[in-house]
């Protein structure tokens, strides 16, 4: 989350270049501002839709809706060039010459779950995009689901996982399983939050706590039990969502959003 006053050099390169225009570290920038405005007002709207749209007797969601990260980045895929002609009186260098900000458009990407590999042509890839078997990150990886076999993973038959949809009463309820990773480059997990969508709208944050051995990574499935959460939600269908977030040791801040499972609580 840095800026820089001269877009065409923003590392200082040149020869005469003026090292404080550099980037610097900006403490009003928030490369996460436009993705989470744009969650709020598209996404989420689209979810309660959907949940709108299931009739009682309805065996599935009444559709759903996948998030998605381009990969179309205009620059180094690190840093957005801008004409921001609006600053032109605070800053008359950025009104003339423009200036680069750490918000690039691609920078977080769309990470698939394709076990066999990609498949000819891509189909596993294609396949799971299409199933929303997807989150989105631009460093850690949370994935979740509900195992219904006692096997120990959650890939095989009859496994809920990520864009899959469940009806099951509250006591038949599986344990939410969560398995995450990062590395030295993004941090370690600082937060884990679990987000309840209903007909209405979603729920507060709910902060699921991360064992301070396992906050670079979980070192398998770590369950959750879901059914303090979902216990108003009978007879009509809802999702779970989760959000991921690590610190680094420089203090940047890397996030991984996954699609929703949907679970019907049928009864008690």
């Amino acid at each position: 989350m840095a800026t820089a006053d001269d877009a065409r050099d923003p590392y200082c390169l040149h020869r005469d270049a003026d090292p404080e225009a550099c980037f610097q570290p900006d403490s009003q920038a928030n490369q996460y501002a436009r993705l989470e405005k744009g969650i709020e007002l598209a996404w989420r709207p689209l979810l309660q839709r959907g949940l709108q749209a299931s009739g009682d007797s309805m065996h599935a969601p009444g559709f759903k809706v996948f998030l998605a990260a381009g990969s179309d980045a205009h620059g180094d895929f690190n840093y957005e060039a801008t004409l921001d002609v609006v600053d032109f009186l605070g800053k008359p260098s950025r009104g003339l010459s423009g200036y680069a900000e750490d918000n690039a458009l691609g920078k977080i990407s769309t990470v698939v779950y394709a076990p066999e590999g990609m498949g000819p042509k891509g189909e596993n890839i294609l396949g799971a995009l299409k199933s929303g078997r997807s989150v989105l990150s631009n460093g850690p990886l949370l994935i979740a689901g509900l195992e219904r076999n006692s096997q120990g993973s959650l890939g095989d038959s009859g496994d809920v996982g990520i864009g899959d949809s469940l009806a099951v009463s509250l006591g038949h309820l599986p344990p939410l399983q969560l398995a995450w990773v990062s590395s030295a480059e993004f941090g370690p997990i600082e937060s884990i939050r679990l987000i309840v969508g209903s007909q209405e709208g979603e729920s507060q944050p709910q902060e699921i706590p991360v064992p301070a051995s396992r906050r670079m990574a979980s070192g398998g499935l770590i369950p959750v039990d879901l059914r303090p959460f979902l216990g108003k939600n009978r007879g009509i269908w809802g999702y779970i969502r989760l959000e991921a977030r690590t610190r680094n040791a420089t203090g940047e801040e890397f996030r991984c959003y996954t699609n929703p499972v949907w679970l019907e609580i049928t009864g008690d």
